[in-house]
């Protein structure tokens, strides 16, 4: 037995449940620390990323704001250029080119054309000939008094309908496509230039052949001669080849018709080139044109006498060296002499509309270009094309506006 403490002091038991609850409370009190600080410190984490979220969201908005102002100083230079731009525009339409100007910016967009044709029976595709009989050409009077050249696919003692010449183009686009004359990408379109000067007709309805002293205006591809003595079925014009020279080239490019006009003397041949070539620029100021203004005509016309160059071969194959025409420019310079209006929608006391003989044309004071000339653009005193070069007579010249090559060059918009 464990004796009592004498005076009745505190035993062990008592002693050792003291300590205890001590150590209970010292726990207790950990704890409590512990969580105080845990909250704290949660507190202060919770606390600092609240600060920056709200430096983030600060940060933010600086970027935005420094990205507006970027921005901003952006568009105002974007418009600044664009003042400037439109200021040299006013200044150059303000400024007239005089022609070599002109020529300097645009004479490696004009090209030289070389065109070989023929007409085509199309039920076998043979080329068809003029009839001929006893050194005479013959031609034949049809039951509603059309004269045509009698045709035949029989070459002996005949002369082929066709021919060879040359003509000028231009660059409208920068994948190959160039403008021209009907008359010179798609010859059988437009009329035949009878080599002779008589011949013999054949009257169909009489049967009598007679003296020709006039010969007529043929197109050959409005034939109408068929059945009978003649052809039966159809005639179509085909180019045999149509090579394009840049100016001052020696390379011939094969071109294709790609269209040509069914009203007016325009067509479009297509070059395949990977690389992109320069167009001219282009200018419908059909409303706003008037007589006296200045144009000057770019080409190569046939009476410029040619240079040539010796092109030596470099393949080992073909040792040949080879000849061709190193086409050079020719500027003409003059003025719009006359408005040809051919205005289909105007009538006379509600019966006639008034026809100009040369179609809608522009008549120019320029004559010392001539046939080779054909296909050439005419260019305002602000260096843009206004038509199309393409007739000439004793001391004047016509070209076609450019409003009729656009529409050719823009089908859906007709």
């Amino acid at each position: 037995m464990t004796p009592v403490a004498a005076g009745g002091g505190i035993g062990k038991a008592t002693v050792e449940r003291m300590i205890g609850q001590a150590k209970s409370d010292n726990r207790l009190t950990i704890v409590l620390v512990s969580s105080l600080v845990l909250l704290v410190v949660a507190g202060l984490v919770s606390y600092l990323g609240y600060l920056g979220y709200k430096q983030q969201q600060v940060n933010t908005k600086i970027v935005v704001a420094e990205q507006e102002t970027q921005r901003g100083k952006q568009q105002a230079e974007a418009a600044r250029s664009e003042v400037e731009r439109q200021k040299v525009e006013r200044q150059k339409l303000d400024t007239p080119l005089d022609a070599s100007a002109i020529a300097a910016a645009n004479s490696a967009s004009v090209v030289y054309l070389e065109v070989g044709w023929k007409l085509i029976y199309t039920p076998t595709g043979q080329q068809l000939y003029h009839r001929f009989q006893d050194g005479l050409p013959l031609f034949v009077r049809l039951q509603d008094g059309t004269i045509e050249p009698w045709l035949t696919t029989d070459s002996k003692g005949n002369r082929p309908i066709g021919g060879e010449h040359t003509g000028t183009g231009f660059v409208v686009s920068e994948d190959g496509f160039l403008l021209t004359n009907r008359h010179v990408a798609a010859s059988w379109k437009s009329r035949y230039e009878f080599p002779d000067a008589t011949g013999m007709v054949f009257d169909v309805g009489s049967g009598n052949c007679t003296f020709l002293a006039t010969l007529p205006e043929w197109v050959p591809s409005e034939t109408k001669q068929a059945g009978g003595k003649f052809l039966q079925g159809g005639f179509e014009g085909r180019n045999d080849y149509l090579y394009v020279t840049f100016a001052n080239k020696t390379q011939r490019i094969l071109g294709q018709l790609s269209v040509s006009s069914d009203r007016h003397d325009v067509a479009l041949v297509k070059i395949g080139v990977p690389g992109r070539i320069k167009p001219v620029e282009l200018f419908d100021g059909y409303d706003s044109i008037k007589p006296g203004d200045s144009v000057t005509v770019l080409g190569y016309p046939g009476l410029t006498p040619k240079k040539y160059g010796v092109v030596a071969s470099k393949d080992i194959f073909n040792r040949e060296a080879q000849t061709r025409v190193v086409p050079h420019v020719t500027v003409s310079s003059g003025v719009i002499s006359s408005l040809l209006r051919d205005d289909t929608s105007t009538t006379i006391a509600g019966r006639d509309r008034i026809v100009s003989v040369m179609g809608d044309s522009y008549q120019l004071s320029i004559n010392s270009t001539g046939p080779g000339n054909s296909g050439g653009p005419v260019f305002d005193n602000r260096g843009r094309v206004i038509a199309v070069f393409n007739a000439g007579a004793e001391r004047v010249t016509y070209a076609v506006p450019i409003r009729y090559a656009l529409e050719l060059m823009n089908p859906a918009s007709r």
